[in-house]
């Protein structure tokens, strides 16, 4: 019984330095953002997910890394293992949830958006995010709902344009005509003689 008890001490005490050694060396790949360069940084927080493949904030750095580098592949890989190890990760969600949008890929691009929203449901970011998406599948009120939630807490003009734009698609009139008098208060003529020319059109 001593030698099994001394055995599974050396194994929990070698698998404590291993992780130890992937928060070290992430550590050292986060904090040199200044002095090194990005292979440089990409080799120190390997270095770190090679120790400890569990460390989603260093999947995460890496996918940002190749994102910069507009290595999409590469990027992509990073951030699912970040989520498959930290599954309401926010930042690397919205980011799988706008390439899949962007490639066209609605369906990932709502799963990823969603699981982002469960940890920030007010996050203006992720709430536009999945606005555009439920705009382009067609889906106008769900579309709505999102956009609203958004400007609720990032009030822009272009926003407001969304809006009143889904309100008119609607046959919402009014509401979309309350959005265009918001826009003339707040001083938006572009946005407002956008907004007037797609009623008139459409």
């Amino acid at each position: 019984m001593l030698l099994i008890g001394l055995v599974f001490y050396s194994f929990v005490e070698r698998e404590r330095k291993i992780s130890a050694y992937g928060v070290l060396f992430y550590d050292l790949g986060k904090k040199c953002v200044d002095e090194c360069s990005s292979e440089k940084r990409l080799e120190l927080l390997k270095k770190a997910v090679f120790h400890n493949p569990f460390l989603s904030k260093a999947h995460f750095l890496i996918g940002d890394i190749y994102s910069n580098q507009n290595n999409d592949e590469e990027a992509i890989k990073y951030y699912l293992k970040t989520v498959e190890n930290d599954r309401f990760h926010f930042l690397a969600n919205l980011r799988l949830g706008q390439y899949y949008f962007d490639n066209g890929d609605d369906r990932n691009a709502l799963k990823y958006s969603f699981l982002g929203r469960s940890s920030s449901p007010q996050h203006p970011e992720i709430n536009f995010l999945i606005g555009n998406i439920y705009e382009f599948v067609g889906d106008y009120r769900a579309a709505i709902t999102y956009f609203s939630e958004s400007y609720r807490e990032k009030k822009t003009d272009y926003l407001l344009f969304k809006i009143g734009k889904t309100y008119h698609i609607l046959e919402l009139e009014e509401d979309a005509r309350r959005k265009l008098l918001d826009l003339d208060e707040m001083g938006s003529e572009d946005f407002a003689n956008k907004l007037r020319e797609f009623i008139k059109n459409n």
